[in-house]
């Protein structure tokens, strides 16, 4: 019996009234500037820590605390007329952040801007739950012991039977939505290194028909190694294109008004807020129509008779970073470093969601007993599946791939599938392949390690820092 977590997110806009919607919305800023604090708090101590580390160098960093009170000042009274259970799990989830990072599973905490998803935790203090066959009702209160000012219902999944502690409450614009998670037991599911042992041992046509390759692309987001091609249908090509036209003549809507209201000196009224309203809804159906998308192609991946799905293991983060800038050595003025076309290839690649494909294909495989392995794609455009030939010359266009050694042809995204399906074989079938795990990043240790070979001031007498704590 295996035991998978599952998440549910469902809009609730339409079942708050102006006052349950305007406390939520309070909620969810006091919990954002509890985390700015507890952010700028950490920035802090850890400045001091390192000056205090010159001149005593056993010193040891200071531990996280969840302490929320000392934020409650004078400057910030609106922060006391929210319950205190949403302060401490702003603090809390702000400490595992931040020991998460120290383990080397993420990255430091960082401000939330005003961009950033604005999301609040609840746990079960401040709302009641009421579950039946069919839907889940959230009954929400201000304090423990107040009665309810807002009931939602929402339909309950077939598959949850546990009722959720916490919860998130999530806002963008005016619209709301609930979250949370439940564990759902499966009867029939493997382990992962199960899986790969029993491909090992099974005869070679059952591992060809087993294992299919995807190579994820731009003009065709994504292609299969058995022939097929998946992405944005036609339909939802040009409802793409007509909302995205729709959105630059909002934005542009947007600019002038802005200009308007600055060059005569006076503030922006309702038709300022009509447009932006209008603006977010067209980004909504934008980012509604990929998100479609993503699940179609994933569900139809995943329904295939392939028990294994081979990807390539991109860093999509550093695929999609600004070219940086360039200077002649000579002459000190600024040249050309293909900005133009780097930006139009990063709002390319972030417009056929890559990760948001691999995202859903994962958990999706997982419940029906199958397995996505990510590889290295390095040169998987370039060599031929046949001969196995690289060469940046085998990719003479786009579209085509043409081998200069075997002279095979072939659309240059199905070969490369076929590539990462070949990989993947040989690895299983030499026992080099690893089951993949959640790799810890040590991020100190490099610092750490220049740390033990600094010097005192007058360099007169080395000794070794101690390596005390994940400072």
């Amino acid at each position: 019996m295996a035991t998978l977590k599952r998440g549910i997110k469902l809009e609730i806009t339409k079942q708050l009234s102006r006052q349950s919607a305007e406390i939520f919305a309070q909620w969810i800023g006091c919990y954002g500037v509890i985390w700015n604090c507890k952010v700028a708090e950490n920035q802090e101590q850890y400045k001091a820590y390192r000056l205090a580390k010159i001149q005593d160098y056993l010193i040891l960093r200071p531990k996280p605390n969840q302490g929320v009170a000392q934020f409650l000042t004078a400057e910030r009274p609106w922060l006391k007329l929210v319950p205190s259970q949403i302060r401490r799990n702003a603090g809390t989830k702000f400490v595992e952040a931040l020991n998460a990072c120290f383990k080397g599973l993420r990255q430091a905490p960082n401000f939330k801007s005003k961009y950033s998803k604005k999301n609040c935790l609840v746990t079960n203090e401040l709302f009641d739950v009421k579950l039946d066959q069919d839907n889940i009702e959230f009954n929400f209160k201000r304090t423990n012991k107040s009665k309810a000012f807002c009931s939602i219902v929402l339909p309950k999944s077939k598959k949850m039977f546990d009722i959720p502690k916490t919860i998130w409450i999530t806002r963008k614009g005016f619209r709301f939505w609930l979250s949370w998670s439940y564990n759902q037991e499966f009867s029939n599911i493997r382990d992962e290194q199960t899986i790969i042992d029993q491909l090992k041992q099974a005869p070679t046509n059952y591992q060809t028909a087993a294992v299919i390759g995807i190579d994820m692309g731009i003009i065709q987001p994504v292609a299969l190694s058995d022939g097929q091609n998946l992405g944005f249908t036609l339909e939802e090509k040009q409802a793409l294109q007509a909302k995205q036209l729709r959105r630059l003549k909002y934005q542009r809507k947007l600019s002038r008004q802005r200009r308007v209201a600055k060059t005569t000196n006076t503030k922006t009224g309702n038709n300022y807020q009509k447009t932006k309203s209008h603006l977010a809804d067209q980004q909504a159906r934008i980012a509604n129509t990929r998100i479609n998308m993503a699940h179609r192609v994933s569900k139809i991946i995943a329904d295939s008779t392939s028990e294994i799905v081979v990807c390539e293991n991109l860093i999509i983060k550093n695929m999609t970073k600004r070219p940086k800038a360039k200077q002649d050595p000579e002459t000190k003025q600024w040249i050309k470093n293909g900005a133009s076309a780097k930006a139009w290839l990063n709002k390319n690649i972030l417009n056929v969601g890559w990760g948001r494909v691999i995202n859903y294909l994962e958990y999706k495989l997982r419940e029906r007993d199958k397995l996505l392995v990510k590889i290295s794609p390095k040169h998987s455009s370039q060599e031929c599946v046949e001969c196995g030939h690289i060469a940046a010359e085998n990719r003479k266009t786009q579209a085509i791939f043409c081998c200069i050694n075997c002279s095979h042809t072939d659309n240059a995204d199905h070969n490369a599938a076929c590539v990462l399906k070949k990989r993947f074989l040989q690895e299983v079938n030499t026992g080099k392949f690893v089951v993949q795990t959640k790799t810890v990043k040590r991020i100190a240790i490099r610092k750490q390690a220049a740390a033990r070979m600094s010097a005192s001031v007058c360099g007169a007498k080395i000794r070794p820092i101690l390596a005390v704590g994940p400072g």
